[in-house]
């Protein structure tokens, strides 16, 4: 439905997105041989399908060379966190601790058992 509405456009806007978060980046500590960043922990709110965490993580690994970088993707649908997860089965992180799946509702994370300041990236 997206790529009718937008004309497929809506996947310039994501990545345009991505690109402007751009997660795993860490700042060169200026040493000769730049270790890698110590990773992200991104929280994918209403994520269900997960199209913006893949690429997350996609720009995370491949651009920023930080594989400690991990993403959950949380939604208060299941329908939509199950085709998240069917969909992440084509992915390299599929089956990975890299990427998890949570149940919530976003205006009660607590109860879900996202605790405060634990989330980089939201």
């Amino acid at each position: 439905m997206n790529d009718l509405m937008s004309l497929g456009i809506h996947r310039l806007w994501k990545d345009h997105f991505v690109r402007s978060l751009n997660p795993g980046f860490s700042p060169s500590t200026g040493s000769s041989r730049p270790s890698p960043p110590p990773g992200y922990t991104i929280l994918d709110i209403a994520g269900g399908t997960g199209d913006i965490a893949f690429r997350l993580l996609h720009h995370a690994h491949t651009i920023n060379h930080s594989p400690a970088t991990t993403c959950t993707i949380s939604d208060i649908n299941p329908s939509m966190l199950r085709e998240g997860q069917k969909r992440s089965l084509s992915t390299p992180w599929a089956n990975s601790p890299t990427l998890s799946f949570l149940l919530a509702n976003a205006e009660d994370l607590t109860s879900a058992g996202v605790a405060s300041d634990s989330v980089d990236l939201y």
